[in-house]
């Protein structure tokens, strides 16, 4: 199918209820066509996570980050306030900065131009007398924080995020994730399309099978309640099972929440900020991936977990600690789920694959076919 065809195959798919729902033809996954529409109406238009701020504590501090192969850094002003800005030096290209780290301000190794925290040009060494600096501050990216999330938008008269999220930050509320620190970060890069991790973070129904030496043990079928869907984010809740108990927090290093009750610390909310922010979120974590393409069979992943437990400074807890335990299985889980999506994605350019009636527990990913005919469709 090329484009065209794929456009009119998304609208009929998005018309469709759960008793009828399909799920997406192969092609979806292997047109790079269709990527590179993505790109431009997705990507290059979207509110995408780029960490959490937790990381940018003090003044100076920062981390870089890119979207679309456009590099940013992200940084803590002396106002303390969170700023984003391009860090393609404005004078021959080169990047003024890489990586993270805490500094006053950001020289160019290539020709020692150097801006301040605001991305002001403050320096420009042996520049001629009337070469004018203030003309040439580095490009501002729009920011906003939600959560304890940091989200980055290329477009810079898109539509806010907050105000879509308000009926998920009310759903959230009692979990208070802009309090939990961050106790893992990490990149990785798989060899899948981006959409199949999202679909597949979404849906419960492969939790039996895929995660049956992990989730499966504590998150049950009949746990499972799909959440309405939504313009922009899709979610369902999962009760643990009776034998499943919470995990009391370390009072020496706890952070106190006196608004979760017993039944919200008996229940997850996994699901995904679209386009691709992927959430699961406990009382006690929240595990995250933010996921970009690469091509049409390779994604960058940035993940991590957070929980509320206030680490104090050069103190490391032992990795047994009891809770470490969502730290501890991130690695499993997305070995897990690796090893599938990869998996369908080799089979996605194999000519035998075809669209398949969804399960109930699949709804979410009605959601997300939803999303991607509104940014996507005529």
């Amino acid at each position: 199918m090329n484009t065209d065809q794929l456009r009119g195959e998304l609208l009929r798919l998005s018309k469709l209820t759960i008793d009828r729902a399909n799920s997406l033809a192969p092609e979806f996954y292997t047109n790079s066509d269709w990527l590179n529409l993505e790109r431009s109406a997705i990507f290059r238009r979207e509110w995408i996570c780029v960490g959490r701020s937790d990381e940018l504590l003090k003044s100076g501090d920062y981390f870089t980050a890119a979207i679309d192969g456009a590099p940013f850094v992200v940084v803590r002003t002396d106002a303390g306030e969170l700023t984003a800005f391009s860090t393609v030096c404005r004078h021959r290209m080169a990047l003024v900065v890489q990586g993270a780290g805490n500094a006053r301000g950001f020289t160019c190794p290539y020709h020692g131009w150097t801006y301040d925290l605001d991305g002001n040009l403050i320096s420009a060494p042996r520049m001629p007398k009337d070469f004018d600096r203030s003309r040439q501050c580095l490009p501002g990216i729009a920011t906003e924080e939600w959560n304890g999330f940091v989200y980055a938008n290329l477009c810079a008269d898109a539509d806010p995020l907050e105000s879509r999220l308000q009926e998920l930050t009310r759903e959230l509320a009692p979990y208070h994730l802009e309090r939990m620190r961050t106790l893992r970060r990490e990149r990785d890069v798989w060899r899948t399309n981006w959409k199949l991790l999202v679909e597949n973070f979404l849906e419960p129904y492969h939790l039996n099978t895929t995660h049956s030496a992990t989730l499966a043990k504590f998150a049950r079928p009949e746990g499972v309640t799909v959440l309405p869907k939504r313009s922009g984010y899709q979610f369902h809740a999962h009760r643990m099972s009776e034998d499943s108990q919470p995990i009391p927090l370390d009072r020496r290093i706890g952070i106190p929440n006196l608004e979760i009750s017993e039944e919200a610390k008996r229940t997850a909310y996994i699901g995904g900020v679209f386009p691709s922010h992927l959430l699961a979120v406990t009382w006690d974590s929240v595990f995250w991936l933010a996921i970009q393409p690469r091509g049409v069979d390779e994604v960058m992943l940035e993940w991590g977990v957070a929980g509320p437990l206030q680490v104090p400074e050069g103190e490391t807890l032992p990795p047994d600690h009891p809770n470490l335990l969502y730290v501890r299985m991130a690695d499993l889980l997305n070995d897990e789920d690796r090893v599938r999506v990869e998996a369908v994605q080799q089979a996605a350019h194999s000519g035998y694959g075809c669209p398949s009636r969804l399960h109930p527990h699949e709804a979410p990913i009605l959601g997300f076919i939803a999303y991607l005919q509104e940014r996507l469709g005529d």
